[in-house]
C-alpha cells in the first residue's frame, strides 16, 4: 500500500466541484487549510498532509503521523488514530491501523464507527459495484481472497487463490491456477477451466484455452472460438475488438466477423487498443492518423504518432513536437511541446489528455497547463505535475529543496513565498 492519503485518486470517479477550502503550503513544509475565496485560515492547525474535501469531510495527517478527519469548518470529527486514512466515498472511508506491528485494513463510516473492522491482511481501498476484495494470509506469499459488502458482511468467503474486482456484474477468480467467473452471490458462471482470463468488457470476456484466446458471454457460452495468440486480440470496446492477422491489425465484431480489414501496422500502444470517442489511432508505414468505425480515414496518416481522444482533442506528434487536433483534424493547439502528460490519477506518464478542460504539457523538462485553445494558464515551470481535480492540480519543485503544493486554473500558487 502506498502511504499517501491521495492514492484513492486512481480508483474513484468523483464529481468535479470547487473546493470549499485550499490546502496551503507553509515555508516549514506543513499545510494549513484556507478558505478558497478569502484565503483566510480555516482553523489555524498545521498538518503533514491534506486530502480533498469529499462528502463533507477531509482526511488529514497530523504532525504526529496519525490520520483523522475534520469537517469543512476545520472541526475534528474523527480522532487521529489511523496510520493512513482515505477519502469518503458513498459514506465509507478506507483506513489502515497497526496492531502489534502488523498493518490491518478496514472501513469506517462518517461517525468513525468500524463498518469493516481492520482485521484483513489485504483489502481493496474501494468498493466496486458494491463489493470489495479481502484477503487472508495463509502463509508467506499465500493468500485466499473473497468479497465483502458495504455492511462488512462476507458475502463470498475467502477461498480463491486470486480474485479480481467485479466488472459488469462478474469477477474473474482463480482456483488451482485456473481461471473462471463468479457472480455477486458467489455462483460460478463458468468453472475455473481457463489458463487465463480478462475482465468483462462490453459484455464479453477474453479467455485463454490451450494457448489461444477467444471470447465468452456472461452466461459462459463461447461466442468466439479461441484462435488468437497472445498480443493478437484485444478486449471489446464499443462493439469492436482489435485483432492481429498476418501481422496486420484490423477489427472484428461480436460475431467474430472481420469488419475492418487488417491492414494497419500498429495501433496505439496501450492495453485497451481501439476506439475512443468514436475514432481509433492507426499506423501504416510509420505514419499515424485516425479512422472511424466504418474504416474511413477521418484524419490523414501524416503524423509520427497519435494518441487517443479525450474531451474532444487528441495529442499528436510530428518532428518530435506535440500538439492537439480536434475530430476534424484541425490543429487546436500548435505542435510546439516536447510532450503531453497524464490523464487522471497520480503523476504523469507522458500520455495525452485534458481533464477539467486543462491539458498538461512539457517543455524543456518542465510542466505546466494549457486550455483547449492552447493558452498557457499555468506556467510551464514545474518539475512534476498531476492532473486537475476539483479545480486544483498538485505540482512539484525540486530545487533548491523539494516542495509539493497546489495551483488553480489561473496558475495561482497556494504556498507561502
Amino acid at each position: 500500500m502506498r502511504n499517501l492519503i491521495f492514492l484513492l485518486f486512481t480508483f474513484l470517479n468523483f464529481s468535479i466541484t470547487a473546493q470549499p477550502y485550499v490546502p496551503f503550503l507553509k515555508k516549514n513544509n506543513t499545510f494549513i487549510l484556507v478558505d478558497s475565496a478569502t484565503m483566510s485560515p480555516m482553523n489555524g492547525k498545521e498538518y503533514k498532509e491534506i486530502s480533498f474535501y469529499s462528502e463533507g469531510l477531509v482526511a488529514v495527517k497530523y504532525m504526529n503521523g496519525y490520520c483523522g478527519y475534520i469537517d469543512m469548518e476545520g472541526k475534528e470529527i474523527i480522532a487521529p488514530k489511523y496510520r493512513e486514512a482515505y477519502e469518503f466515498n458513498d459514506g465509507l472511508a478506507f483506513v489502515l491501523s497497526e496492531t502489534k506491528g502488523k498493518t490491518l485494513y478496514g472501513f469506517i463510516d462518517k461517525q468513525g464507527m468500524d463498518i469493516v473492522p481492520p482485521k484483513y491482511d489485504n483489502i481493496d481501498a474501494y468498493f466496486n459495484e458494491g463489493l470489495s476484495r479481502v484477503g487472508i494470509e495463509l502463509s508467506a506469499g499465500q493468500e485466499q481472497w473473497g468479497f465483502i459488502d458495504k455492511s462488512g458482511n462476507e458475502v463470498i468467503a475467502p477461498k480463491y487463490e486470486q480474485a479480481d474486482i467485479f466488472i459488469e456484474g462478474l469477477a474473474r477468480v482463480q482456483k488451482n491456477k485456473m481461471w473462471g467467473f463468479i457472480d455477486k452471490e458467489g455462483n460460478e458462471i463458468t468453472p475455473t477451466i481457463y489458463e487465463d482470463a480478462d475482465n468483462f468488457a462490453d459484455g464479453f470476456a477474453r479467455v485463454k484455452t490451450y494457448g489461444k484466446w477467444g471470447f465468452i458471454d456472461k452466461t459462459g457460452n463461447e461466442v468466439i472460438s479461441p484462435k488468437y495468440y497472445d498480443d493478437e486480440v484485444e478486449n471489446f470496446n464499443n462493439g469492436l475488438s482489435a485483432v492481429k492477422i498476418n501481422d496486420k491489425w484490423g477489427f472484428i465484431d461480436k460475431t467474430g466477423k472481420v469488419v475492418l480489414l487488417p491492414k494497419y501496422d500498429k495501433l496505439e500502444d496501450r492495453s485497451d487498443k481501439g476506439f475512443s470517442e468514436g475514432l481509433a489511432s492507426v499506423c501504416i508505414n510509420e505514419k499515424w492518423g485516425f479512422i472511424d468505425k466504418l474504416g474511413k480515414e477521418v484524419i490523414p496518416l501524416n503524423y509520427d504518432y497519435c494518441l487517443r481522444f479525450y474531451e474532444g482533442l487528441a495529442a499528436v506528434e510530428l518532428n518530435k513536437k506535440w500538439g492537439f487536433v480536434d475530430k476534424t483534424g484541425k490543429i487546436a493547439v500548435p505542435l510546439k511541446y516536447d510532450g503531453t502528460a497524464a490523464i487522471g490519477g497520480e503523476g504523469n506518464s507522458n500520455i495525452d489528455g485534458f481533464t477539467e478542460g486543462m491539458g498538461m504539457v512539457e517543455m524543456n523538462n518542465k510542466y505546466g497547463f494549457i486550455d483547449k485553445t492552447g493558452k498557457e494558464l499555468v506556467l510551464i515551470k514545474y518539475d512534476y505535475a498531476y492532473s486537475f481535480r476539483n479545480g486544483l492540480a498538485k505540482v512539484e519543485l525540486w530545487k533548491p529543496n523539494f516542495i509539493s503544493f497546489w495551483v488553480d486554473k489561473v496558475g495561482k500558487e497556494y504556498r507561502e513565498q
